[in-house]
């Protein structure tokens, strides 16, 4: 249980040190466009 409650907790830490210089999630509108093309710029041919 202790393990648990330590790993949970330094997760929820590095994630709010990592989201405080990037973004964790995509926005709403590069999600509809698909992650293919707005993150990477592949297309389909």
């Amino acid at each position: 249980m202790v393990t648990l409650v330590w790993c949970g907790g330094v997760t929820f830490v590095l994630l709010k040190l990592v989201s405080a210089f990037v973004p964790l999630r995509v926005s709403m509108q590069q999600e509809l466009e698909g992650l293919d093309i707005s993150q990477h710029g592949e297309a389909l041919q």
